[in-house]
């Protein structure tokens, strides 16, 4: 039964990290786009 529920907690603590990961991830692209677009029109 520990075995099961270290198990699931790991799954879940992975789960979370991937979607910290993507959310970081997401976030830079966003940066990026505005930053381009000021660029942009900045001229």
């Amino acid at each position: 039964m520990k075995t099961q529920t270290e198990r699931i907690i790991a799954q879940q603590q992975m789960e979370m990290y991937n979607l910290q990961q993507q959310a970081e991830l997401n976030g830079l692209q966003r940066n990026k786009t505005r930053a381009e677009a000021d660029q942009h029109l900045a001229g």
